[in-house]
């Protein structure tokens, strides 16, 4: 593909500055050094020159979780902690993937990383966390992955979007207006059900600071639903640098009236 300048210049320009490569000339990497042999959960190659700028990924014959809609739990989870493993990866590089969705995870790892363009097809944003789309003001983070990490893992269980949107406007609506859908419908073991509610719901909080802070953070947690999901409670073993929001102790009857 051959985007505009601007959009890719920054990206072409740190993938030569990794590589120690002239920043004028053609250049031809490795994604962060990514190698299928030696790290099976990272992407592969990718070609990047110019000018004009152009990418150059690798084809993945196996189908995208879009094509295999939903998964079984065991196997949600499984793929769910491949997608975990890439993002830590990815974010211990410096990198926000920026297009996680359905159409972008493979069994090998994603695809379609690092750069950072508009997303202008519905179904597409309704797995982009709001900052992204700049409906909050909030920076973009890693935690933006963590976001559309867990409306991925919500599509690997349902094989749906979490929210619902035909158009751009209301894709962007989607994450204020309508709640996370619940989990509960699905024959599986109820504690398991109830842990699996409570992280995806966590990952997908609109404000950044009640999300997972880290791809770690998941990843303990995770670990923790496999072993005990009854005693499972998500971020319970994370660390925050600040308070948590004060609650409205003995307003209830207040708080009662601004539902009414």
């Amino acid at each position: 593909m051959t985007p505009d300048l601007a959009t890719f210049a920054p990206f072409i320009k740190r993938e030569r500055s990794w590589k120690g490569q002239d920043q004028n000339g053609p250049v031809l990497v490795k994604w962060g050094d990514y190698d299928r042999e030696s790290r099976p959960d990272r992407p592969t190659v990718l070609s990047v020159g110019g000018p004009p700028p152009f990418l150059v990924r690798e084809y993945y014959q196996a189908p995208s979780l879009q094509e295999m809609g939903a998964l079984s739990t065991d196997q949600a989870i499984a793929l769910f902690a491949i997608v975990l493993s890439s993002l830590r990866r990815l974010h211990q590089d410096g990198v926000v993937h920026g297009r996680l969705k359905p159409s972008n995870v493979f069994g090998a790892g994603l695809t379609d990383s690092g750069v950072l363009v508009p997303e202008t097809d519905p179904l597409g944003l309704l797995f982009r966390a709001p900052e992204l789309n700049a409906t909050i003001p909030a920076p973009v983070s890693p935690s933006a992955d963590l976001y559309a990490a867990g409306a991925v893992f919500y599509f690997m269980l349902v094989g749906r979007a979490p929210f619902s949107g035909g158009t751009v406007g209301e894709a962007l609506r989607a994450p204020f207006s309508q709640p996370i859908p619940s989990l509960l419908s699905r024959d599986e073991d109820e504690n398991r059900r109830l842990g699996l509610d409570a992280m995806i719901t966590k990952l997908m909080s609109v404000d950044p600071n009640d999300r997972y802070r880290s791809a770690r953070e998941v990843q303990v947690d995770l670990s923790l639903l496999r072993k005990s999901p009854a005693s499972f409670v998500p971020g319970c073993q994370e660390r925050r640098d600040r308070l948590a929001s004060p609650a409205l102790v003995g307003r209830q009857e207040l708080l009662n009236s601004l539902w009414d």
